[in-house]
């Protein structure tokens, strides 16, 4: 083993680190409060647990050079969890979560309106649907709500609304091969309702079938031309296979919509970056601390810009 200079050996061991932690809504960016944070170093498990504040915030401090993990959990949203190390000189470290929700909103038929697909389903097969829907939303019961929706589709095979949660239901259970089923059998009950699309192309670029979600991702798009959200994933999936010129195009379409969040531009910046246009990569990242110059990750950004902006050999 290697072993250290004695200042610097003693700097390790008195070396400590203030730690801030950021939490939002994956899909608003909003600020989260009440999550619960555990600090977490294996083997020895939980070392500390703090809760967010109005702004998403917390803090912690102390921290010595090791690696750490942080695990969030809220209720309404799936857990998550984020693995960090703290290293030498290093006295302040952020870490940005995003949750999303356990369930997305349900959209419901304005009052005193019901949908014509509803006002066709047998009474007892939309009875059923309501009380799988209230224990996964409800009661945060993914398991107890299933049998009731598969009851539900029994009852009306062509029942989209059933197809759809069943396939969260599933979703929220990682049982990935259930969900993809449901979700396609609802785009193909109603091809041109959006609710299925998004989850079924994160399962399929989960599952590394490029191919098959940027399909799901081009037909969303399609019924949905203003909608950042697809234009946004192919970029993402044409990235992870270094495709850099079709995630660039992808990008730019995503850029142009309307009410994208800032995250595009970080995106856009590791695009750029990868494809050697280091200039534009830089670009992306002063537009991103414009946009959001509170935003957790904006010490990464910053170092990012300047590491772009040295000469290149």
């Amino acid at each position: 083993m290697l072993a250290l200079p004695a200042p610097i050996a003693a700097q390790l061991a008195t070396q400590t680190t203030n730690l801030s932690v950021r939490v939002t809504d994956f899909a608003s960016e909003a600020p989260l409060d009440r999550v619960r944070l555990d600090l977490l170093k294996f083997p020895d498990g939980i070392l500390q647990v703090t809760f967010s504040d109005g702004g998403g915030h917390a803090e912690s401090s102390t921290l010595i050079i090791q690696s750490y993990s942080i695990r969030a959990t809220r209720d309404g949203y799936l857990s998550a969890e984020v693995a960090f190390d703290i290293r030498r000189g290093e006295f302040s470290k952020s870490v940005a979560i995003q949750l999303r929700p356990e369930t997305p909103p349900w959209p419901a038929a304005p009052s005193g309106v019901v949908s014509s697909r509803l006002l066709a389903t047998p009474k007892e097969a939309r009875e059923e649907f309501t009380k799988g829907l209230k224990l996964l939303n409800e009661k945060k019961d993914a398991r107890g709500s299933v049998p009731l929706l598969q009851h539900a589709i029994e009852l009306a095979p062509q029942f989209y609304d059933a197809h759809v949660v069943l396939g969260l239901a599933h979703l929220q259970m990682q049982a990935l091969e259930e969900a993809e089923k449901c979700f396609t059998r609802a785009m193909e009950l109603e091809p041109k309702l959006m609710q299925p699309y998004h989850p079924l192309a994160t399962i399929l670029i989960t599952q590394k079938r490029y191919g098959e979600a940027e399909k799901v991702l081009q037909r969303a798009q399609e019924i949905d031309p203003r909608g950042w959200q697809w234009p946004f994933e192919l970029a993402r999936s044409q990235a992870m296979q270094r495709n850099w010129e079709k995630a660039i195009a992808h990008g730019k379409q995503a850029l142009a919509a309307n009410n994208v969040p800032s995250k595009i531009h970080l995106l856009m910046a590791d695009i750029y970056s990868n494809a050697g246009q280091v200039e534009l990569a830089a670009a992306e990242l002063d537009a991103f601390e414009k946009l959001d110059p509170q935003s957790p990750y904006m010490p990464k950004v910053r170092a990012a810009r300047e590491q772009l902006k040295k000469p290149q050999n």
